[in-house]
């Protein structure tokens, strides 16, 4: 009888540490659950046409300056590449088509000088 007593005790006190242990995991759990919507509540999520880059490298890299003058939390760096980037394609293409409207020879086809 002694030792069936040992075991409920034994039994009663292993089912008491795991639920202790649960109620530890859950109140850990809602902690980080808290903490996560904290941190989307400071997300501020930007619409899609904003984030486009402008037209004119000349626009894109004005976007870039104004966006790099704000506080650094604010500042949105994959949008300010894409400008800058956006910027440099632009300028690229503009360089490119100055220099072949500049010697009408670089404008010829290929199949025309062949021939």
């Amino acid at each position: 009888m002694l030792a069936t007593a040992r075991k409920f005790a034994n039994t009663a006190a292993t089912m008491l540490d795991e639920r202790t242990e649960a109620a530890n995991f859950v109140v850990h759990f809602q902690k980080k659950d808290r903490e996560v919507d904290e941190s989307l509540e400071k997300i501020t999520f930007a619409t899609p046409t904003e984030q486009q880059p402008l037209t004119t490298p000349k626009d894109n890299m004005k976007k870039a300056a104004e966006l790099l003058k704000k506080k650094d939390e604010e500042i949105d760096i994959n949008y300010v590449r894409k400008l800058v980037a956006s910027a440099m394609q632009q300028q690229s293409k503009a360089d490119t088509s100055r220099r072949l409207e500049s010697n009408p020879d670089h404008c010829i086809s290929t199949a025309q000088k062949d021939a």
